[in-house]
């Protein structure tokens, strides 16, 4: 099959992104909850479920969260 090193079109050199404004995605999420849909500034979709929580609560022990899921 022939082909050499990188002959699958990967590469690993870093592009910026033109339209990075500096802005985090929760202040995209922030932004956009007035029109509904969005999860709230401060939370975030609940890994493994079909809910919304808080960013805070699981960044600060996300083991406990993964502990109580499988309850």
């Amino acid at each position: 099959m022939g082909g050499g090193k990188g002959s699958n079109g990967n590469s690993n050199s870093q592009v910026a992104n033109p339209n990075a404004s500096g802005a985090k995605s929760s202040d995209v999420a922030a932004a956009a909850a007035s029109g509904g849909g969005a999860p709230a500034a401060g939370s975030m979709k609940a890994p493994g479920r079909d809910d919304t929580i808080s960013r805070e609560s699981f960044e600060s022990n996300p083991a406990a969260y993964f502990k109580d899921l499988r309850k």
